[in-house]
């Protein structure tokens, strides 16, 4: 697990360094206008092609685990969820195709075009069958293979939108272009990395054992995706394209931890599936570890993100330093959560139990960004979302335990969640505090030390913890 975790951060060192020269560039060029575009584009094919799919790739991702010792098993397995998968996106497209009229006058009021719709659906269901096949590669545990690919996506994509953008004189649709170009590039690759499981073979029963385990996940799917896009939505409506482009770039920058949290993440799953049945408390104790080194590194982004901002834009998204922190703090309940209530569901294949969480988690952020956002604007969202992660995480926990017992210590984790909390609103007042900047740094990585020291006095994590994970990433960073 710590190789494939190392390979995995490889990657995303590669893509999070390069990610923090290229942002300076694109703030220079896009708009906060260019970048609410950007945001609606994205969430259109997110939400459409998460209806359309019916979570397919999910349970190819399951059952890999299942019939990966009989080649010809999963061949017909990966096969049937493939045809379906590939006749549901086409009916998507036809759909999309003749409603165009609809969805630019009534649902998006003018604020996106007909051509930019059309292109979001496409590119959502070029990356819904790269996602299907690169996902294999995380349960296969081919690391280096994964990460390699990652980096070549980024590039592509980047590399292609920039010379668009600086070049041609592109606004916004230059990233829309090289994105359509790297996935369909990385499609391909990974098509053919998968070649040996894909054939033309269709199995009624294989399809129907997809559907029995995907279907429940299906409403979850889409209504995180609604959850995820909604308070885009409603800012497009209520406040202005400007004020999306400024909430979309603050997720954007606070999304820069999750390339190296979803790492840790892909390798933790298989690790999950495949000592569940061995030690219990070995796999609790894991978890912990997981978390407590997250927090660490959560509690230091949370701590510069105001740095970040000012080095990394232009002064046009300078508000962000105000929405990141609490961004930041809903993400780790979220993510930290999610990582062992979802893997316990799934293990357990009573997957109807995702359903609830989602529909609680949707229907508390999205009537908390009805009431909030015409009152406070981009600060409503954050509000809505704190709230949501906090009520979703706790549901998870509950079901979690409902479907797969495991010696779960969770007042560990609440002492973790609560200081987090308390540091994001202390990095609010801290960011108007009138001292010297480098004062400011200093302060602040004062406080990370000393929660260290915290963890290590209440035997959350150990000395002998760091000492591991320095060892381990000395062997792979010297072979």
């Amino acid at each position: 697990m710590i190789r494939n975790i190392i390979n995995y951060f490889s990657s995303s060192s590669i893509i999070f360094i390069l990610g923090i020269f290229l942002l300076p560039i694109y703030t220079r060029f896009l708009t906060p206008i260019d970048y609410g575009i950007l945001a609606l584009y994205i969430a259109f094919g997110q939400i459409f092609t998460n209806i359309i799919s019916f979570g397919l790739d999910t349970a190819n991702f399951r059952y890999f685990f299942k019939d990966k010792n009989k080649l010809d098993d999963f061949k017909e397995t990966n096969s049937t969820n493939l045809i379906i998968l590939i006749i549901l996106l086409f009916i998507g497209l036809i759909f999309t195709y003749f409603t165009l009229d609809f969805f630019e006058d009534f649902v998006f009021k003018k604020k996106i075009s007909k051509n930019v719709i059309f292109i979001s659906y496409i590119f959502a269901s070029l990356f819904k069958v790269y996602q299907y096949f690169f996902r294999l590669l995380i349960a296969q545990e081919r690391s280096l293979l994964f990460s390699l690919i990652q980096v070549l996506y980024f590039i592509i994509g980047n590399t292609a939108s920039l010379i668009l953008i600086i070049f041609f004189s592109f606004n916004y649709m230059g990233k829309i272009y090289g994105d359509l170009l790297s996935v369909f590039l990385c499609l391909i690759i990974s098509i053919y990395l998968q070649r040996k499981y894909i054939g033309i073979s269709f199995s009624i029963n294989k399809a129907k054992r997809s559907f029995k385990f995907s279907l429940p996940l299906t409403p979850n799917k889409v209504m995180g995706s609604i959850q995820t896009n909604a308070d885009k939505y409603i800012i497009s409506i209520f406040r202005n394209l400007s004020e999306l482009g400024i909430y979309e770039l603050s997720q954007r920058l606070s999304n820069l931890n999750r390339l190296f949290v979803d790492n840790v993440i892909r390798a933790w799953q298989p690790y999950f599936y495949n000592n569940i049945n061995k030690n219990n408390n070995i796999i609790v104790d894991i978890y912990y570890k997981i978390i407590f080194f997250l927090s660490i590194f959560y509690l230091s982004f949370i701590f510069f993100s105001e740095e970040i901002v000012y080095i990394l834009t232009t002064p046009d998204f300078y508000q962000a330093t105000y929405l990141m922190p609490l961004i930041i703090c809903s993400m780790f309940f979220s993510i930290t959560s999610a990582a062992i209530y979802s893997v316990q569901i799934m293990y357990s294949e009573r997957t109807k139990y995702i359903l609830p969480i989602t529909f609680i988690e949707i229907l508390i952020n999205v009537s908390l960004n009805i009431v909030f956002i015409p009152m406070f604007g981009i600060f409503g969202a954050i509000i809505s979302l704190l709230a949501s992660s906090i009520v979703a995480s706790l549901l998870g926990f509950f079901y979690g335990q409902k479907v797969c017992t495991l010696p779960i210590k969770y007042n560990k984790m609440y002492l973790v969640y609560i200081f987090l909390f308390f540091s994001s609103l202390f990095q609010l007042y801290f960011i108007d505090y009138n001292v010297d900047m480098v004062l400011k740094i200093i302060i602040k990585l004062l406080i990370i030390c000393l929660y260290i020291f915290l963890l290590c006095l209440i035997k959350f994590i150990s000395v002998k913890d760091f000492q591991y994970l320095i060892n381990n990433l000395t062997k792979i960073i010297t072979k």
